[in-house]
């Protein structure tokens, strides 16, 4: 047990120095407008289509 925690720890310190890298990485290019209207065109078109998914399951019944 102790090492499946240990293991999950060293994955999400992982994780979190890997989104920072990426974030310096990439700060002239976030910094854009363009990329924040991008970003929030490709989540809205996400998260109609979850939405659709998931009324289309719920009218079956």
């Amino acid at each position: 047990m102790k090492g499946r925690k240990l293991f999950r720890s060293g994955l999400y310190i992982c994780l979190a120095l890997f989104f920072g890298s990426l974030a310096v990485l990439f700060w002239p290019v976030v910094q854009t407008p363009r990329f924040w209207l991008t970003t929030g065109i490709i989540i809205g078109m996400v998260g109609s289509l979850f939405f659709g998914i998931a009324s289309a399951q719920n009218s079956e019944e």
